[in-house]
């Protein structure tokens, strides 16, 4: 991979250089030098920053600024089959009679909350997903709060605009849930749900 991004580069003029070379050259850039470098190691986080701000104080930066890598590829492909083999040795069938759970727990919590709108099919009949509008207060300020209580949720449109003109809202929140949620998780979506009417409602 390394060695055809360089000749890749290479037919274009550029060249490859180390990274002393290449803080070099955003120290002392030319108007000559070339337009993109490529660098032929791996950087360090720290160091990629560093350059960073020499590229952006530089009088001539790069057109282009390319970190060359190693191969990756095999590393993701294990991290893929790890996860697959995971998620089967729990089975698709355990996960989706959990995820039925909470919903079904998260349903009954969430129901309990004055002036909250649910949406959405029966708890059997549904994925770990629950959306809901509290009745005076804005999806995102919802979303805003909880997000300060430490609980993460989406609000908006969640691309399905038509659904939203049906509905009769410009936005809803969503929480959702999966093999990795705990019933606990859904009771602090509640405590926060909580706050936000005490705070907005």
């Amino acid at each position: 991979m390394r060695a055809r991004l360089h000749a890749l580069f290479a037919a274009r003029g550029h060249r490859t250089v180390s990274f002393a070379t290449a803080a070099a050259y955003m120290r002392h850039a030319r108007p000559q030098s070339p337009a993109c470098l490529v660098l032929d190691v791996d950087l360090p986080d720290a160091c990629g920053v560093d350059l960073q701000r020499q590229i952006a104080g530089s009088a001539h930066p790069p057109v282009v600024f390319v970190t060359a890598h190693g191969d990756i590829g095999s590393s993701v492909s294990a991290m893929k089959q790890g996860a697959v083999d995971y998620l089967t040795d729990v089975g698709p069938e355990a996960i989706e009679q959990y995820e039925h759970e909470l919903a079904a727990y998260a349903l009954g919590r969430m129901g309990e909350i004055p002036g909250i709108t649910l949406y959405g099919p029966p708890a059997d009949r549904r994925a770990g997903i629950v959306s809901f509008n509290l009745d005076t207060v804005h999806p995102h300020d919802v979303a805003q709060i909880l997000d300060l209580e430490g609980v993460a949720i989406r609000a908006g449109h969640h691309c399905c605009q038509p659904l939203m003109a049906k509905l009769g809202v410009a936005a809803t929140n969503r929480a959702s849930f999966y093999l990795y949620t705990v019933p606990d998780e859904i009771d602090r979506l509640v405590e926060g749900l909580h706050k936000v009417r005490k705070v907005l409602g």
